[in-house]
């Protein structure tokens, strides 16, 4: 029976950790770098997510909905949140990068393929769970709640509800849906990475 080597099994772990390491922090440049990228077109954004809100509300009854902020704090925090989201999509592809050179530790750098079709996919993806919520589930959500109520009014701040209904539900769709594209990922780079830890 030959012992694993120091070069191989001792010191994996601390190869692996390092690396983590390594890509997490590029990762969260990336995503700061592009959410401050992004604010500069935050506020187009921000009018593309109200807009199906807005339709909906004036299709309801109400006349006039509009985004109510009650402190300049609050207005910055919504072009912020709007940022962090338009950031991360941005910076999907460099976090699949990253990712797939996480899962390929062990592997020879040459043989390391940088995986393209994934680095395009996972931006589309998180893109279709947001427009998702956007789209269909915060309207639908908005008719449930007027034909529970009867009758929806401006004073009841529904645009900024509806808002961060769109927001929350945005982010959870758009994560998930990276779940498939990271397990592919995986399986496409790591089972050449796994090194040969038996003895000759």
């Amino acid at each position: 029976m030959t012992m694993p080597t120091q070069g191989s099994a001792i010191a994996r772990p601390s190869t692996f950790g390092t690396e983590l390491a390594k890509r997490l922090l590029w990762s969260a440049a990336a995503v700061t770098g592009a959410s401050i990228l992004s604010f500069a077109v935050s506020g187009a954004a921000l009018d593309v997510l109200l807009h199906p809100i807005k339709t909906t509300l004036m299709a309801l009854g109400d006349p006039d909905p509009v985004m109510v902020y009650t402190s300049p704090g609050q207005y910055f925090l919504r072009f912020a949140q709007v940022s962090v989201v338009l950031g991360v999509f941005m910076a999907l592809p460099v976090i699949i990068y990253q990712l797939g050179a996480v899962f390929r530790v062990g592997q020879r750098p040459e043989a390391y393929q940088a995986p393209w079709g994934y680095m395009i996919v996972a931006p589309l993806l998180f893109l279709a769970g947001i427009s998702l919520a956007a789209f269909v589930l915060t309207p639908q959500s908005l008719r449930n709640l007027a034909a529970h109520l009867g009758e929806l009014t401006a004073s009841m701040g529904l645009v900024a509800d509806g808002l961060q209904l769109t927001l929350i539900r945005g982010w959870m769709l758009g994560l998930l849906a990276q779940i498939p594209v990271l397990a592919l990922l995986w399986h496409a780079v790591r089972p050449a990475a796994q090194p040969d830890l038996r003895g000759e």
